[in-house]
């Protein structure tokens, strides 16, 4: 990324996406930042994807196994004989978006007034 190109921003609480910036509900932010895209170009892989968003590869990643985790993409395997590559399309789900809404929510919800 270019020193002059801004940093991409979550769409949820604001925070940019500096490559391996970390905060409670990162790898939610950067899922529900990464949907447009995987709708946007389907089959694409996590590299693509990293590419397509401007986010890190290591980051794309942990919020690609988020979405599997809330069953919001399918995926298929190919195997070039040294290494897997995945490639994600969007699961039409309500459900699953919901349940994924949610724990967006309460995964970036403040939690200093607790303290």
């Amino acid at each position: 990324m270019e020193a002059s190109q801004k940093l991409p921003v979550c769409r949820h609480c604001a925070k940019e996406f500096a490559p391996g910036a970390t905060w409670r509900g990162a790898n939610y932010c950067r899922a529900l930042y990464l949907l447009p895209f995987i709708r946007g170009k389907p089959k694409s892989s996590a590299w693509e994807l990293s590419q397509l968003a401007q986010l890190s590869y290591s980051d794309t990643t942990r919020a690609m196994l988020k979405l599997r985790d809330f069953r919001l993409v399918d995926y298929t395997t190919e195997e070039d004989g040294e290494r897997i590559r995945y490639r994600y399309t969007i699961k039409e789900d309500q459900q699953a978006v919901d349940r994924f809404l949610s724990a967006l929510d309460n995964a970036t919800r403040d939690i200093s007034y607790a303290w």
